[in-house]
């Protein structure tokens, strides 16, 4: 339940609509708290509409990431998916371009790096195969690139990170690289 809250109704555009949902109908009580709510809520929800915050807060994000990184202490390559097309009875469920620019990116680092690849992602709505089954399929029999561990559990991206730092950890891996689209494609070009 907590998770349902925390992920939903916590995270921003859906706070912002809570709060503009609350404020209005507190503004028949509380007429001007009510209405500063609304309007500070409906400001928020505006700004992180706009393409240019979002734009921006990426920016400020990647700006912190080091153009080049010392992976010598890395144990593993761990990438998480990010979309599947599903597919139907004939033609089965597969990866979308985010998550093939990922096993692409993870390619490239494995064999730049040689350390073992870890495949994170599960079932999506509306799909039968998880993510992660998918991308070790495409890592191994496209690229050639196999794959030590496979994650089919989560849904979530703080999921991806929990799941494979538990499977990981049984292993005695503590430090890994990550992929993930903009930090990716620095870390492979360095």
């Amino acid at each position: 339940m907590w998770n349902l809250v925390s992920y939903g109704l916590l995270a921003p555009p859906t706070l912002f609509i809570v709060l503009c949902l609350l404020g209005s109908l507190g503004a028949m009580v509380w007429r001007r708290t009510g209405i500063a709510v609304a309007l500070v809520s409906s400001f928020c929800l505006l700004v992180a509409a706009i393409p240019a915050s979002s734009s921006y807060l990426l920016q400020s994000i990647e700006s912190i990431i080091p153009e080049s990184s010392d992976l010598s202490e890395a144990q593993a390559i761990v990438v998480f998916g990010a979309e599947i097309r599903s597919g139907n009875r004939s033609v089965p469920d597969t990866l979308g371009l985010l998550s093939l620019e990922r096993v692409f990116l993870t390619a490239k680092a494995y064999r730049q790096l040689h350390l073992p690849v870890a495949v994170s992602g599960g079932v999506a709505p509306g799909t039968d195969t998880a993510v992660a089954v998918a991308m070790k399929s495409v890592l191994e029999g496209d690229f050639g690139v196999p794959v030590s561990w496979v994650e089919d559990r989560s849904r979530t991206t703080y999921e991806n990170a929990l799941y494979t730092a538990q499977l990981l950890s049984a292993r005695n891996i503590r430090t890994v690289v990550v992929i993930s689209q903009s930090y990716a494609r620095k870390l492979v070009t360095a």
